[in-house]
């Protein structure tokens, strides 16, 4: 049994890790999509400082993690494993979203894959609370992240 739990709690360690590289290398795409493009747009007063993103993604990809790490490992029935589909959607939904937007400076195809990211988003932690309460919760400061991000988006779109 405590080899049971050491290894169940070295898998969600695992997520973390893995996810926490993932997070810096789609900080350093951010990084290079800003420079010189990002700073010259007229962004909402409600943007935050810069050194607010990387922390606010940090503890975001470790509830992604962990989010995820959950659905995985309860995906014993169809219904569960149609779950970690949606989350695998939205994950992919939002790495995407950064080469839309800080590559490719598409800001209205940006918004646009944003809002659907924030729906699938929606539908996953309305979905999951029926199977994994656990990891709904550590969606919903995800959802409510990229929700604020959909409004600056807009407000980034509506004024460049």
């Amino acid at each position: 049994m405590r080899k049971f739990l050491q290894m169940k709690y070295i898998s969600a360690l695992v997520w973390i890790v893995a996810f926490q590289l993932i997070s810096f290398f789609m900080g350093m795409l951010s990084r290079r999509g800003m420079e010189g493009w990002y700073d010259t747009l007229h962004k909402s007063i409600l943007t935050p400082p810069d050194y607010v993103f990387p922390i606010a993604w940090t503890i975001l990809y470790i509830a992604l993690a962990l989010a995820g790490w959950s659905l995985w490992r309860n995906r014993d029935t169809f219904k569960k494993q149609l779950l970690f589909g949606l989350y695998a959607l939205q994950l992919g939904l939002n790495f995407t979203w950064t080469l839309i937007f800080f590559s490719g400076h598409m800001i209205g195809t940006a918004l646009i894959w944003l809002i659907v990211m924030t729906l699938v988003t929606a539908i996953l932690i309305l979905f999951a609370f029926n199977h994994n309460r656990f990891a709904a919760w550590l969606l919903v400061p995800y959802f409510c992240w990229i929700a604020f991000a959909s409004y600056l988006n807009l407000v980034i779109w509506l004024f460049n």
